[in-house]
């Protein structure tokens, strides 16, 4: 496994470190990793294999999907629960205006004076 070194972002999940490898190839990766300048070292043999999307796993991640909703200020929705959603988007969606009126305001026309 001889090749490019190339640095890899991990990121600290709950379940471990994960790394985005988008645009890798297919095949046999040595994952090296060290933090604390060095002190602590570890590596790993990484294989990347070119998965048809039609046969990966499909099932929603309801523990993720729970945590995008709240950190988002959303919410999470079964599908027992579906009948709720009207009443959860008109607490969440709060309309704001874009333009207040203005005395004398004038839109698309001509209307005297006090126009602008």
């Amino acid at each position: 496994m001889k090749g490019k070194s190339r640095p890899l972002n991990l990121v600290k999940e709950e379940q471990g470190w994960v790394a985005n490898v988008s645009g890798m190839l297919a095949g046999k990766y040595k994952l090296s990793a060290q933090s604390n300048g060095g002190k602590n070292k570890d590596e790993a043999i990484l294989t990347l294999v070119d998965q048809p999307s039609e046969l990966q796993n499909t099932q929603a991640n309801h523990t993720v999907l729970r945590q995008i909703a709240k950190q988002s200020l959303g919410a999470f929705v079964g599908l027992k629960q579906a009948d709720s959603l009207p009443q959860i988007l008109q607490r969440l969606l709060v309309a704001k205006p874009v333009l207040k009126s203005q005395p004398n305001m004038c839109i698309g026309g001509t209307c005297g004076d006090g126009c602008w």
